[in-house]
């Protein structure tokens, strides 16, 4: 048995620079339209063994320091060589145990200016430090016992505003053998970090595009773009062996998207999960924003309004999300009211909570009374008009003491005909099967989630690994990781089931990783379905109007171009009413049929005009003829006048009698 001892010189601090600028033009609504370019920094972690990512993890706000670092600390570490065996059969293990720490001075005191907020933001241009040993971490320690000075860290430097994050960096403390005057001394230090924008200032930064990206794939999750980034994750997560397979993969996806270049990894993790740990991007980021309920009535009588939920802050000034001794509120400063009507009235108010994505009725209970999960969608989906495709919006829906709601914000102030726009899309959701593809959405979104939560967890079991070697991690290593990382991706997906479990009777199956395209390809059909079927029942309504039109025509006169219309469209009204909207080749018959529905109204309009100037030469020939027996009836009686005037004044009577 041999021992030698090393000095190791720790660093507790962290030296951090704020390069950043707020953007020019940032989307309003959107996260960033009120940020000046300021941060906070959160330490974000799981407890024992969990699993979660990004915000879904344990989030402790951390202070700076104010040009005032925390002192370095000596410590010394002794390393035991034990051998057993002798020969080839000997083996030699090492053991190292960390005294208790010795404080000394540190004259690392990087700052251009105090912080605001007694140390919690960091303005645009300034640099100070944080201290991270000690803080709230995976493993943090300033090194006694068995566990070393340092811990890895997952810092998130976010908005101070909405905490919307801004960019994500994991840190770790790192050894530098051979500093000092001599041999048997180590300094332990962590990286400096600047935070450098990667765009523009008039250009969505990573993290902005991530929130744009998910708006995306939520409202159309069975989409190409949706399907590939699946295959991307269910790939990672069954055969990554590095950090860097990870970032190039995620990296070449989108690299391959037009609108996506920016989004890395952890700007994608750190805003899904921003997203499903806060109330804010669901109010738009408004301070009060409204959403109207439908359901479907039992009878045609019944209203198929079921209430309004108002999200409202609590004041002008946004409320900060730390609570007191630490810790976040998902409220973000809402308070969230259910009322029994769509006016302003108050009756019928009851509290809701935002959890985890959905708005409860009781954080505690294992099935709430009401549980509304919230996505995006186009609001074409709801209004049923083809120019508001692609506008996406904040919905939910979900169970409603035992009725199935739909709800999106809805302006009264539209014009006149928007409740029947909106009742029409209503009537579209609470088609047959309308319920269940929304909340199949859902599932495919949590599914989505926890696939990618799984690739960053693999993510941040390999970064140590591979930091503390300086290369790959071993074989070993990686097949371990991987092993716990499918037990972790059950675990996840049960997790997931129970909270979709909680939307009611019409409540989805989560699918497992394995079977996400399955289900994606199997959604996009019946969205193709729904979506074929609408573009049937419209080209039915235009034939209809073709008949009518045709009927009008008819009134004024017939001949066998119109006959031969007439069979045109009643063919073509034969044909539509026999086509099949789940038939995958009913596409190129609509498209088909809308081509001779057009041509066919071009020709009824040449008719109509035909029939129109037609009707024009016969009035004015029948004014003419009329204006004639006028005349002549007006001459007739003048000249009887004229006689009847004659005579009288040829027959005088005597003036004596």
């Amino acid at each position: 048995m041999s021992t030698s001892t090393t000095t190791i010189t720790f660093n507790p601090a962290c030296v951090v620079t704020n390069n950043l600028t707020a953007p020019t033009a940032p989307a309003n609504p959107g996260p960033q339209a009120t940020w000046d370019g300021s941060l906070i920094a959160i330490s974000a972690y799981n407890t024992g063994n969990g699993v979660a990512a990004g915000y879904q993890q344990t989030l402790q706000p951390l202070p700076f320091n104010q040009g005032v670092p925390p002192a370095l600390e000596q410590i010394v570490a002794t390393t035991t060589l034990t051998t057993t065996g002798s020969g080839s059969n000997a083996t030699t293990k090492a053991t190292t145990s960390y005294g208790p720490p010795t404080a000394l001075p540190n004259t690392l005191t990087s700052t251009t200016g105090p912080c605001s907020g007694n140390g919690t933001t960091l303005a645009p241009g300034q640099s100070d430090t944080l201290t991270l040993a000690n803080a709230p971490g995976s493993a943090p320690s300033t090194g006694s016992g068995s566990t070393p000075p340092g811990g890895v860290f997952d810092l998130i430097f976010a908005q101070p505003d909405n905490w919307f994050p801004v960019q994500s960096v994991g840190t770790m403390a790192l050894s530098m053998p051979g500093f000092g005057a001599s041999a048997g001394t180590s300094k332990m230090t962590y990286q400096p970090i600047t935070l450098t924008a990667t765009t523009t200032p008039d250009e969505p930064s990573p993290c902005v595009n991530a929130w744009l990206f998910y708006q995306e794939i939520n409202a159309n999750p069975s989409s190409e773009l949706a399907q590939q980034f699946g295959q991307v994750g269910n790939s990672l997560n069954q055969t990554a062996g590095s950090t860097s397979d990870i970032d190039s993969a995620i990296a070449a996806f989108f690299k391959g998207t037009k609108d996506y270049q920016n989004v890395t990894l952890a700007a994608w993790t750190a805003v899904s999960s921003w997203l499903t740990t806060f109330a804010t991007p669901w109010a738009n980021f408004a301070s009060e924003y409204t959403y109207y309920l439908t359901k479907q009535p039992t009878n045609p009588h019944d209203s198929k309004k079921a209430g309004r939920i108002v999200f409202s802050k609590s004041s002008t000034d946004t409320p900060s999300i730390i609570l007191p001794g630490g810790g976040t509120n998902a409220m973000a400063g809402y308070a969230i009211t259910y009322y029994d009507d769509w006016d302003d009235k108050t009756d019928g108010a009851m509290s809701l909570y935002f959890c985890n994505g959905q708005l409860v009725s009781d954080l505690h209970a294992d099935v709430p009374a009401v549980c509304l999960a919230l996505n995006y969608a186009s609001l074409s989906t709801f209004s049923a008009q083809q120019e508001d495709w692609g506008s996406i919006v904040p919905t939910l829906a979900g169970n409603f003491e035992g009725t199935q709601v739909v709800g999106l914000h809805w302006k009264k102030s539209d014009d006149e005909d928007g409740w029947q726009k909106f009742e029409a899309g209503a009537d579209k959701v609470w088609g047959s099967t309308g319920m269940h593809v929304f909340m199949s959405i859902t599932a495919l979104m949590m599914s989505l989630g926890m696939v990618f939560e799984c690739v960053s967890w693999i993510y941040k079991k390999l970064k140590p690994k591979e930091q503390a070697s300086g290369e790959k991690a071993t074989d070993e290593d990686i097949a371990e990781v991987h092993n716990d990382a499918a037990d972790n991706l059950d675990t996840t997906q049960k997790d997931a089931q129970a909270d979709a479990d909680k939307l009611g009777p019409n409540a989805p199956q989560v699918p497992e990783g394995s079977e996400l395209l399955q289900n994606q390809q199997n959604v996009q059909q019946k969205l193709q379905t729904s979506d074929n079927q609408v573009a049937i029942d419209g080209q039915q309504v235009e034939v209809e109007m073709q008949e009518q039109q045709i009927e009008e025509d008819a009134s004024v006169s017939v001949d066998q171009n119109l006959e031969n219309q007439a069979m045109k469209v009643e063919t073509e009204s034969t044909q539509i009413s026999g086509e099949n909207a789940a038939d995958p080749n009913v596409k190129q018959e609509i498209t088909e049929n809308q081509q001779q529905i057009t041509a066919e109204q071009s020709q009824l309009k040449v008719i109509d005009q035909q029939d129109s100037a037609g009707f024009s030469v016969q009035q004015q020939q029948q004014n003419a003829e009329a204006e004639d027996d006028l005349n002549k009836i007006t001459e007739e009686k003048n000249e009887e006048q004229a006689k009847e005037k004659s005579k009288n004044d040829e027959f005088k009577p005597d003036e004596e009698f």
